[in-house]
């Protein structure tokens, strides 16, 4: 259910930022010779602000992430549950499963790390 919760939680953020981001982007054009700088500017800001975050944060990575592991998880347990696969040929099940389990845990982590590491090993190459 954490892996279910956090895959909710970055699928709102992501929609809700880019969302955002299309309204504000659609809205500057008919903004620009309508209004003063002082609406159009922190308009433009917000875009800028909204576009960095949705890379920053890779909502739309964890949210990727988060919802493959947690239909994983979900089809597992119906496996251990079912008996099939290598559970019904397994003499400790709940063995199997805390070890299956884990490993896909772990590879879940591995990639999470990966994800958000080459985000920074990029902005770090930008900056040299």
């Amino acid at each position: 259910s954490w892996y279910d919760r956090k895959a909710q939680q970055n699928k709102r953020s992501f929609c809700a930022i880019q969302f955002a981001v299309i309204v504000l982007s659609a809205s500057l054009p008919v903004l620009i010779p309508l209004a003063k700088q002082f609406v159009t500017i922190p308009i433009a800001v917000a875009v800028t602000i909204c576009a960095s975050s949705l890379e920053v944060f890779k909502f739309r990575d964890n949210w990727l992430n988060y919802r493959t592991i947690a239909e994983s998880l979900k089809k597992e347990r119906h496996y251990l549950e079912a008996g099939v696969g290598e559970y019904g040929e397994a003499e400790d099940t709940r063995r199997l499963f805390v070890e299956r389990v884990e490993n896909m845990i772990s590879r879940e982590n591995t990639l999470w790390l990966t994800t958000h590491t080459q985000h920074d090993q990029e902005n770090d190459g930008e900056t040299k």
